[in-house]
């Protein structure tokens, strides 16, 4: 090889050596790759909710990771699905129901999982948890006899509203009496109060109650109760009234007139003077 082409040779090996080095460098010092997007995956939800009695508990709210979701059926079931990550922290919880006491766990905190089915696709695996509660409800049963006295009159005690809670819900009978039932909670506290009529003392015989709307409070116990609520209504404005009369004419007995004496009679006509 002459010394002309060895001159042409060594630009050209430097120029293929330097674009060698650009490229090498340019991979060297470049960003990597992004990793790949995780796949979401569909998890299913099931929820059971039951008694002592293992009957179903209906209207019990359902969260996740704090957000109410739905509420149990009336078999005490709830089902429902949530897309999610592999590996993402879940928390399913329970929430408090009135009338009820949970006796098992309310919350379930664990990770989403994901594992391969019998197809070899990935599936995500269903999160459950099944609570179990006590009920604290109990049927209860009010009996109410009012008593009107002489002043008011029994037929005063007929049709006096009966309230619990402030909601009507029975009329005391013409003897005075009434009943009620229903479906309380244990611990809880009821108010029934007793409807009296508006004094009026322009009416034509005008009653004033004496008490007037009288309230009972009743605590309600552990078991099934029978209440009794007895009471009396005076009037005590009826001894102030003046009693009203009707007019009668005053008389004067009279004695009857004697009859006058006559001189004895004879058979002669002989008068006796003694």
């Amino acid at each position: 090889m002459n010394a002309r082409m060895k001159t042409q040779l060594r630009p050209i090996l430097a120029t293929v050596a330097t674009a060698l080095l650009t490229s090498s460098l340019a991979m060297g010092c470049g960003d990597p790759p992004p990793p790949a997007t995780p796949k979401d995956f569909t998890f299913g939800i099931e929820v059971s909710v039951t008694d002592q009695d293992r009957a179903g508990v209906a209207r019990v709210p359902v969260t996740i990771d704090g957000q109410v979701v739905g509420f149990t059926d009336k078999a005490g079931k709830f089902e429902g699905r949530i897309t999610d990550k592999h590996n993402t922290p879940i928390e399913l919880a329970l929430g408090d129901i009135d009338g009820y006491r949970f006796t098992t766990t309310q919350t379930k905190a664990e990770k989403l999982t994901v594992r391969r089915g019998v197809s070899g696709e990935p599936q995500g695996l269903p999160i459950s948890l099944i609570a179990s509660v006590h009920s604290l409800k109990n049927d209860y049963l009010v009996w109410i006899r009012m008593e009107c006295d002489e002043m008011l009159g029994a037929p005063a005690c007929a049709d006096l509203q009966i309230k619990m809670n402030n909601e009507v819900v029975a009329k005391t009978d013409i003897e005075g009496k009434a009943h009620l039932s229903f479906e309380g909670i244990v611990g809880r506290k009821v108010a029934i109060s007793v409807v009296t009529p508006i004094y009026n003392p322009n009416a034509e015989k005008p009653m004033l109650f004496e008490p007037q709307n009288p309230a009972y409070e009743l605590t309600l116990g552990m078991d099934t109760t029978v209440y009794l609520i007895e009471d009396t209504f005076t009037d005590p404005a009826a001894r102030a009234r003046p009693v009203k009369r009707s007019p009668v004419r005053s008389t004067v007995p009279r004695r009857a007139a004697e009859p006058k004496k006559e001189a004895p009679k004879s058979d002669s006509n002989i008068i006796n003077l003694w």
